[in-house]
């Protein structure tokens, strides 16, 4: 039905699909081609800015983790400090907004990436924690640069 008829992605096929909507509309329902559009609309732009793939794959592979995991696990401990430098390196390196890392990256909520950034600028490099997470950040800041 329709989702064949815009399964494409192209703009041509979009032009057409609205020239023909008095006629789409007889044969599917508003519904149907709400979800079409929204579908097209979505999957048009699927490239995350530059950076974020570059990002991803340093952190998981430096955490030892799946990229998978680093984008869609909850879990706490090191998987979340993962998160947390990801989430920061996306900011502060490659100046991305904090809900387009939130809701297209890791399709989490803005709060998120917010508290990692002020966990980040809260940190304190006399405690052997901060000071860990601090070397790590600035150690993945300088691979990311050079890949």
């Amino acid at each position: 039905m329709v989702k064949n008829s815009v399964s494409s992605n192209s703009s041509d096929d979009l032009k057409s699909f609205f020239k023909n909507t008095q006629k789409a509309l007889q044969t599917n329902t508003v519904k149907e081609l709400n979800d079409a559009v929204v579908n097209f609309l979505k999957n048009k732009d699927n490239k995350h800015p530059v950076g974020v793939d570059i990002v991803l794959d340093t952190v998981s592979a430096y955490f030892g983790i799946t990229k998978r995991i680093l984008v869609f696990s909850t879990a706490r401990g090191n998987i979340q400090r993962a998160r947390y430098i990801a989430y920061i390196l996306l900011n502060k390196e490659f100046n991305i907004s904090t809900r387009y890392i939130a809701k297209t990256v890791f399709h989490k909520w803005p709060n998120n990436v917010m508290v990692a950034l002020t966990y980040f600028k809260n940190l304190d490099p006399e405690i052997k924690a901060d000071k860990q997470f601090i070397e790590t950040y600035e150690l993945l800041k300088l691979k990311v640069k050079t890949t």
